[in-house]
């Protein structure tokens, strides 16, 4: 996968899932950042012990999409061998089914990129021009501030993209949070912004993908989509 996923969020995402720490984002001087950010991502990659993923059998979803003032439920499971959507509370008509089907997928994609972001070797040298803070207790901050990182994850330079890595104790994933918005005030219909959280739980010398909670919302006319996912055997 491309950097250009993150081109895909901005084009896809939103809204406010989770209640944030005001200090989660605060505006941290850059000249701090630059100071203590390459000290603080090789602290990171010393603290994350277990960098094997196992598989999960079977994903399930449920949520609402907001559409026009009406509150439309779906349910289902995404096959993960064959990337495809099945609902079990189904869509009121093809148009919709296929905005859910494209979201979820999506979701799918973003979820595997920012995994992918912190462990794949390949992906390194793109996390290291993020800003990293050490927030305590295994708490990390990313924040996209650099101009020339902007451009290459295919974002616009006013746009906000930051994220959080939680890791336990003894060095495992326990979650990642991020947040994108979108500060394009153009006259554009379908400007997105997007919040996540995907939670891991232990296994064996690893981790697992247990629950993935998004958040979208079209900025210009207020409709979102809410998912919740979970991971199991």
């Amino acid at each position: 996968m491309n950097n250009n996923i993150l081109f895909l969020l901005s084009v896809l995402f939103s809204s406010i899932i989770f209640s944030q720490v005001k200090s989660d984002t605060v505006n941290i001087p850059e000249i701090i950042l630059k100071e203590n950010s390459q000290l603080n991502f090789t602290k990171f990659n010393e603290s994350l012990r277990y960098h094997e993923l196992y598989s999960n059998k079977k994903t399930v979803f449920n949520g609402i999409y907001k559409r026009n003032g009406k509150v439309i439920p779906f349910s289902g499971n995404f096959v993960n061998h064959t990337k495809e959507v099945l609902f079990e509370q189904k869509p009121e008509n093809d148009s919709i089914k296929n905005i859910l089907t494209s979201t979820i997928i999506s979701s799918i994609e973003v979820r595997n990129y920012y995994y992918n972001l912190i462990f794949s070797e390949k992906k390194k040298e793109v996390l290291s021009k993020f800003y990293c803070i050490e927030k305590g207790e295994g708490l990390w901050f990313f924040q996209a501030i650099k101009e020339d990182l902007k451009e290459d994850i295919k974002i616009d330079q006013d746009t906000k993209v930051n994220f959080l890595v939680k890791l336990t104790p003894d060095g495992r994933l326990l979650y990642i949070k991020s947040m994108l918005k979108n500060n394009n005030n153009s006259g554009i219909a379908k400007i997105y912004n997007h919040n996540f959280m995907l939670s891991f739980t232990p296994y064996k010398n690893g981790v697992k993908f247990l629950e993935y909670d998004i958040d979208v919302i079209n900025i210009r006319n207020r409709n979102s989509i809410q998912i919740k996912m979970n991971f199991i055997d």
